[in-house]
């Protein structure tokens, strides 16, 4: 069923309230794939975005820990945020943003047609021991 214009208004308006309860001001920076001069590939940077009021959320309270089962000593640490934007909101998956010094990658953008009130996004960041 789709929803009514009116609904879709109130749901916006709700999301900002929202966001402006706990701002954060993030400036993504693209990441594309260039060729290489051996023939790879690698992700460069390109021009960062115009910075954007975002609310971040933590996926869960406790950091996810990774442990290779070649090695025993080799973990990985991963926290992840779940970003809420407005409608408006210009981000993309690859895209990078820094907050306190730590770097997030985006891994993935919901499409607008899963919520068309709101932009979301998952990011993940993998800091060192003395990062978040």
């Amino acid at each position: 069923m789709p929803r009514r214009s009116r609904e879709v208004e109130i749901l916006r308006r709700q999301n900002r309230w929202y966001i402006d309860d706990d701002p954060q001001v993030v400036q993504f920076i693209p990441y594309k794939t260039v060729n290489t001069t051996a023939g790879g590939q690698v992700y460069q940077a390109q021009t960062p975005r115009m910075p954007q009021k975002v609310r971040l959320i933590a996926a869960d309270r406790e950091r996810q820990r990774s442990q290779s089962a070649q090695e025993a000593n080799s973990k990985q640490t991963e926290v992840a945020v779940e970003i809420i934007g407005d409608i408006d909101l210009v981000v993309e998956r690859y895209d990078r943003f820094n907050l306190d010094g730590t770097e997030f990658r985006i891994i993935e953008v919901e499409p607008l047609s899963s919520a068309p009130y709101l932009r979301r996004a998952q990011a993940i960041s993998t800091p060192s021991d003395g990062g978040l």
